[in-house]
């Protein structure tokens, strides 16, 4: 019995160390983009562990960020927080992360009641960019009907092209975004990693304006000059 709690003390420990040591080892080889959102940002998860981000663990979403808005309480909403306009987080607009373009644009798909998740297909209405390289980025969850471009056309960073919304499998508002290796979904498409140029970056209490922020869940982000 001894042998057996050492045995899984030693494997929850080894399980920690390479999870805490992949929180701070830089990424490798990361697209830099710009922030798609203005204003200040929360991450609700993000980073490449599973302690910090539920992405991680599955390739197709892995170095995906959740982006959330938060008032000066650390809270997501305000009322009723079954009511998808109680969240900050919701109808704020969606800017493109590059120059780029629009590859395929969904946006039928109803805000589901806060709480549903579940609902197919996961991403809800998106925006996915061919932002050069062979990589393409995914903007998810959006607003139905938010949608603001169309296949085919060409977006400069910073451009408006949607709404944060709650469609697909979706808790509560917030914005999903991702950098892959398709332009498609399946269980073969696999995502990069991304760093963040041209934001001031708040982790810990400490503010500061990195050449390109390697976001983490609670750091908190604004685009400069918003």
């Amino acid at each position: 019995m001894q042998l057996a709690t050492n045995v899984l003390v030693a494997i929850g420990t080894v399980f920690l160390a390479i999870q805490l040591v992949r929180i701070y080892t830089p990424p490798t080889d990361p697209v830099s983009i710009d922030a798609p959102l203005a204003g200040d940002w929360a991450m609700l998860s993000g980073g490449r562990s599973a302690l910090i981000s539920h992405h991680y663990p599955t390739p197709i979403v892995s170095n995906a960020v959740d982006f959330v808005r938060l008032d000066d309480q650390g809270r997501g909403q305000v009322g009723d927080p079954r009511q998808e306009k109680s969240w900050y987080s919701f109808d704020q607009l969606v800017l493109s992360p590059a120059d780029g373009t629009v590859v395929s644009v969904t946006d039928v798909h109803p805000d589901e009641p806060v709480g549903n998740t579940g609902e197919k297909p996961s991403t809800g209405n998106h925006i996915v960019l061919d932002i050069g390289g062979g990589h393409y980025a995914v903007l998810a969850h959006l607003r139905q009907e938010s949608a603001r471009v169309s296949a085919g056309k060409r977006v400069r960073s910073g451009q408006q092209i949607a709404a944060v919304g709650d469609s697909g499998d979706s808790l509560v508002p917030h914005l999903h975004l991702q950098v892959q290796d398709s332009p498609s979904f399946g269980e073969h498409v696999r995502t990069v990693p991304m760093v963040f140029r041209n934001v001031v970056l708040i982790r810990g209490g400490w503010q500061s304006t990195p050449a390109a922020a390697d976001l983490k869940r609670g750091d908190h982000i604004r685009r400069i000059g918003d």
